[in-house]
């Protein structure tokens, strides 16, 4: 389901808030690669189109993310690591709380 975001970019040269709309998924369980058993663990992701953002605009690391989950809970973040795929236009940022 198509989630609206709020990405304020203070590393931008100048201050930019983005109200763009993109799919936010959270799980709660990752698999331990050594011993193939679920272990706890709490890992967010928010997708966008990278036309959303506006032309020569790229998420970067350190970027705040705001949003809401499945719940309409509150979600923020800090975007940690910025997978791009120029091909289908779309940028994946992995955050933490």
């Amino acid at each position: 389901r198509q989630r609206h975001l709020t990405i304020p970019c203070e590393m931008c040269i100048r201050d930019s808030v983005y109200q763009v709309t993109g799919q936010y998924t959270r799980k709660g369980v990752d698999i331990d690669p050594e011993t193939g058993l679920l272990v706890p663990g709490n890992c967010s992701a928010v997708t966008v189109r990278l036309s959303s953002l506006g032309a020569n605009v790229l998420p970067d690391d350190g970027w705040m993310i705001e949003t809401t989950d499945i719940t309409g809970a509150a979600v923020k973040g800090k975007a940690t690591a910025v997978m791009l795929d120029r091909t289908a236009g779309r940028a994946t940022m992995i955050m933490r709380k």
